[in-house]
């Protein structure tokens, strides 16, 4: 994508071309009352070259617009996209005046009024309609890829231009254009039939420094927050625990349904707003949970609220390994599903904020995990998972090195950094949400 950014300017290229074939139809239709018949066919030659280019402009704007990754992008899509339409239903409009144009100069018939003031008032609505694209068109980031598309517009070479935008696109590897985005709810109803097979969903170490904890405060009754399908909640039952998960994902919870015993209880909700009492359990945990809630300050509230007193809450959190490897981490994990970025600083402080005591804080590393793994159990479309793969290997060297990076049959296998904060609740939080 960058290639076609390059060269079309942010696109700019196809509402280059929509805009001179608007000044071609405008032309035409006033200087056609006043040529013979031989100009009046190659003018409609011309034009009906430049419809057919406007019909593949607007599946070059169709392909190349309408995947933004973020929503404000998205909007700001359509209203190119509308304003786009809108253009093009008055250039079929005018193409249909130079139609009739044409066929009166063939049959010498007057059948359509040629004088001053109809043609200003077509060209006044054209004016109006070029204004309101011009609104909502951002500037182009190439001023070199810009003039070049005005310059092959102006040798009617703009059908080339926006043929090679598609060809470039649909062989660029920036998947973020190319497929539909998933909602929230349509993610995770996909994910949960892989996932189970994340790299640190049944990593025994790291299953035993959440549950041995728990097992050794005789934390009879445990609320499971963000259960997922039921993993850490099944190892916490095994060990004599009272358990109850929850999750807002239906998907997730069918899951853990089927493959627990009824001993365990699911129950649907939202972290940050659990339908809990007050003082219920003994125990809450958290497992790369809060980076999936919206308002993960108020999830850790909630926690303290369902705990009786001195309770103990155990949250789990990836982070990258250093704070170079930050910006690396957050460009690859935007692109996959919507999520909140926090540093352990920032959540430890959090937990404090809501009445908890950090007991402890252990760095746990999961060792050479397959980045081509986690990314087909992890994001739906295979170009994407490629084009993030690719990112892994393109890291700049002080993350290689920090992630430990090393390459492997086409493979990437780094180094997964956890933090495990283990917290017990004070008398009262210090603050609310």
């Amino acid at each position: 994508m960058d290639q076609a950014r390059k060269v079309f300017g942010k696109y700019m290229g196809i509402e280059v071309s929509v805009f001179i074939s608007l000044l071609f139809h405008v032309a035409m239709i006033w200087i056609l009352p006043y040529v013979g018949k031989l100009i009046s066919i190659i003018i409609l030659g011309i034009s009906c070259y430049r419809i057919i280019t406007m019909a593949i402009s607007h599946m070059a704007i169709l392909l190349l617009q309408t995947g933004k990754s973020t929503e404000g992008e998205r909007v700001h899509s359509r209203l190119r996209y509308l304003a786009l339409t809108f253009l093009n239903l008055a250039e079929v409009v005018m193409f249909g005046a130079i139609v009739i144009l044409v066929v009166k100069n063939l049959t010498e018939k007057q059948i359509f009024t040629s004088d001053f003031a109809s043609r200003a008032a077509i060209l006044y609505h054209c004016f109006k309609l070029t204004m309101l694209n011009i609104t909502v068109t951002p500037q182009p980031i190439s001023l070199f890829g810009y003039f070049l598309h005005v310059l092959l517009s102006l040798l009617g070479m703009e059908l080339i231009v926006v043929v090679l935008a598609i060809v470039l696109t649909i062989r660029s590897e920036d998947e973020a254009f190319l497929y539909r985005e998933l909602s929230n709810e349509e993610y995770w109803n996909w994910r949960a039939r892989f996932f189970e097979r994340s790299p640190w969903a049944n990593e025994p170490i790291f299953m035993r420094k959440i549950v041995e904890p728990l097992v050794k405060r005789n934390s009879s009754k445990v609320l499971d927050v963000g259960c997922g399908s039921g993993i850490l909640s099944r190892e916490l039952s095994a060990h004599g625990l009272q358990i109850t998960g929850i999750d807002n994902s239906e998907a997730m919870l069918k899951i853990a349904m089927k493959y627990s015993p009824k001993t365990i209880r699911y129950i649907p909700g939202s972290a940050d707003f659990l339908p809990i009492p007050d003082n219920s359990y003994d125990a809450v945990v958290m497992r790369m949970v809060l980076h999936n809630v919206s308002d993960w300050r108020l999830a850790i509230s909630h926690a303290f609220r369902v705990l009786k007193k001195g309770g103990c809450a155990i949250i789990a959190e990836g982070f990258p390994p250093s704070d170079d490897c930050r910006p690396f981490f957050q460009s690859v994990l935007s692109k996959i599903h919507k999520r909140e970025y926090f540093t352990e600083n920032v959540l430890k402080h959090a937990i404090e904020e809501s009445g908890f005591e950090v007991i402890s804080c252990d760095n746990h590393i999961i060792h050479k995990a397959s980045v081509a793994t986690w990314l087909k159990n992890a994001v739906p479309e295979p170009k994407l998972r490629r084009y993030i793969l690719k990112q892994h290997f393109d890291m700049p060297s002080a993350c290689q090195k920090a992630y430990n990076m090393t390459k492997e049959n086409g493979d990437c296998l780094i180094d997964l950094r956890f933090c495990i904060f283990i917290c017990q609740t004070r008398n009262s939080p210090t603050s609310t949400y």
